[in-house]
């Protein structure tokens, strides 16, 4: 084959190479930047809410991760850093208590009239939520055992009712509410994330919920 015949040599300027190398990292950044900045939202690295988008709850920033006693978390048996142990005033799995979905926690001493007020709330907008319902679960952390665990059980079937003093004291302390004053968002993964007023309405609690569940991905 003659000189004459041989294909041309495709030589690639510097220019081409450096433009080349701005599209990769383009593509980089408009593929995993949204990931990235939400991530970094979620945790709190970055101080942003969108415009028009108004939580009508008390949002927790970054969420704090509750330990429950029992569990184990990336491999750590929380029983080995001496967490009391909890105990389940009605049937429930220790193992998925404030994991798996999101969960309303209502923590007080003991459950009277207005913690009943509370859970009936909570009751109201977990009905409210329809197809999402399932993804819900509700939790009440006393620190002594209510004189009425009957009625509260059948009042409030499929609501895990927990006796823990060390729980509940930790629910307060990082939240730095008193007991029986607010209601707690947890989300699938253990962390606390928003709080509510116990006297809020229903339909911002409601809305603020609805919203969370259908842009989260988890639980």
């Amino acid at each position: 084959m003659s000189s004459v015949d041989k294909p041309p040599v495709n030589i690639v300027s510097v220019k081409e190479r450096r433009n080349g190398r701005r599209l990769f990292i383009a593509l980089v950044v408009v593929f995993f930047g949204p990931l990235l900045a939400a991530w970094l939202i979620y945790f709190g690295a970055i101080p942003w809410k969108p415009e028009g988008i108004k939580a009508n709850g008390e949002l927790i920033q970054p969420p704090i991760l509750i330990i429950v006693p029992g569990q184990t978390i990336d491999g750590l048996d929380i029983k080995r850093i001496e967490v009391p142990e909890l105990t389940f005033l009605i049937d429930a799995q220790e193992a998925s208590l404030l994991r798996g979905k999101w969960a309303f926690v209502f923590v007080a001493n003991d459950c009277r009239s207005e913690c009943e007020e509370s859970l009936v709330l909570i009751r109201q907008v977990h009905l409210s939520l329809g197809r999402y319902l399932e993804r819900i679960s509700r939790a009440l952390i006393v620190s002594q055992k209510p004189n009425d665990i009957e009625n509260l059980t059948t009042a409030f079937p499929g609501m895990d009712i927990v006796q823990s003093d060390a729980l509940a004291n930790q629910i307060l302390q990082v939240s730095g509410r008193a007991a029986g004053s607010q209601i707690y968002l947890v989300d699938p993964l253990g962390n606390l994330t928003m709080m509510f007023a116990r006297d809020s309405e229903p339909r911002p609690i409601h809305n603020d919920l609805k919203h969370l569940l259908i842009i989260s991905r988890i639980g």
